[in-house]
């Protein structure tokens, strides 16, 4: 997102009347609030402006390895982790097999699976997002 463009959108906007705005894009969001009121005008200087940006940063379990993606230690078996499960550091959430060896994938953090993001069998290369998860 770039910030001449937020500024554009800002103006664009603003001449609609509107009292704020909201945008998200490739995880950053804004949050405009204009202050005054609704028949004011934005000018190319928006300093009077109450402009928040938040970076909304997703955390990954990445892959350690390359190697084949297992959602359950057997074949046919329960996955360990679904969308929407809660899962603490060092919970086991896959297995990566390399060379014949099957490895636990361990989760190096606590929070919510947001998205399996491989299917089960699946190649996986080093360092592959493997599950989306939001942090508690």
């Amino acid at each position: 997102m770039k910030v001449d463009n937020i500024y554009e959108l800002i103006k664009e906007v603003s001449k609609l009347g509107a009292s704020s705005l909201e945008y998200e894009e490739d995880g950053s969001r804004i949050s405009v609030e204009f202050s005054g009121n609704k028949d004011k005008k934005i000018v190319d200087n928006i300093v009077n402006e109450e402009i928040h940006i938040e970076k909304e940063e997703k955390t990954y379990i990445k892959s350690p390895i390359v190697g084949t993606f297992y959602t359950s230690g057997d074949e046919g078996g329960k996955p360990y982790v679904n969308e929407g499960d809660v899962v603490n550091k060092g919970d086991i959430v896959a297995i990566l097999e390399a060379m014949k060896l099957m490895n636990e994938l361990k989760s190096e953090y606590s929070g919510t699976i947001v998205e399996v993001m491989v299917k089960n069998g699946e190649s996986v290369e080093y360092g592959q997002p493997l599950f989306e998860i939001s942090r508690s």
